[in-house]
């Protein structure tokens, strides 16, 4: 579902925020693209990403907030956007793996109730832009992490809070990097058009739910 880019706040989503985590920090940059993109790293491509997500929900009518793990961690980071109360969470990342004809996009959720649905239609959205098969062909779909898993920490954090961790593509596959690179503008609307059609489907429900 493609969402107009000027659609605003609807009057019952008036007191929404979202908080936005950048994963890894400068010194700790993450996973690198595939050559000859390999000077872009997780924080670098993300922090640029997470800019364009906020202006899109600014234009859209909701507050939201960018955190940076930088000098405060994976808690201390989780620590300012709980106590920004934010509506959700969401974390940014891309995937790495020494494979690189493999490509997709997967996104993770914890145990919180109504993120399961978040990561749905978030992946939904995310999977249509780079034109991801419903089964297979890069839609590794939606995955569950406990605490201790990798990520776990970041999406069993004890409030409640729907939490996800978006990991779009493989940086280390040369045309995942490519698509990614040029449309991370549209990448941005299809993270924040999956924020709002989850925000509007869960108020039909008693709730949100998983």
């Amino acid at each position: 579902m493609r969402l107009s880019a000027n659609l605003k706040r609807p009057k019952s989503m008036i007191n929404d925020r979202v908080a936005i985590v950048v994963g890894h920090t400068d010194d700790n940059a993450g996973a690198s693209m595939a050559e000859p993109y390999a000077y872009v790293q997780e924080y670098e491509y993300n922090t640029v990403l997470s800019g364009i997500c906020s202006a899109i929900l600014t234009k859209r009518g909701v507050d939201n907030l960018v955190v940076l793990r930088d000098g405060v961690g994976i808690d201390g980071a989780y620590k300012i956007a709980i106590q920004y109360q934010p509506i959700a969470i969401i974390e940014l990342h891309f995937n790495s793996t020494s494979k690189p004809e493999v490509k997709g996009t997967e996104t993770l959720y914890g145990g919180i109730e109504g993120a399961k649905l978040l990561a749905d239609y978030v992946q939904t959205e995310i999977c249509s832009l780079f034109k991801r098969g419903v089964n297979g062909n890069g839609n590794r779909g939606t995955r569950y992490r406990g605490f201790n898993d990798r990520g776990g920490k970041s999406l069993n954090h004890g409030a409640a809070i729907p939490t996800i961790m978006v990991e779009p593509f493989f940086g280390s596959n040369v045309s995942d990097s490519e698509s990614a690179l040029l449309k991370i503008g549209q990448l941005a609307e299809a993270i924040i058009d999956g924020y709002f059609t989850w925000r509007l489907a869960s108020q039909n429900l008693t709730g949100l739910v998983n």
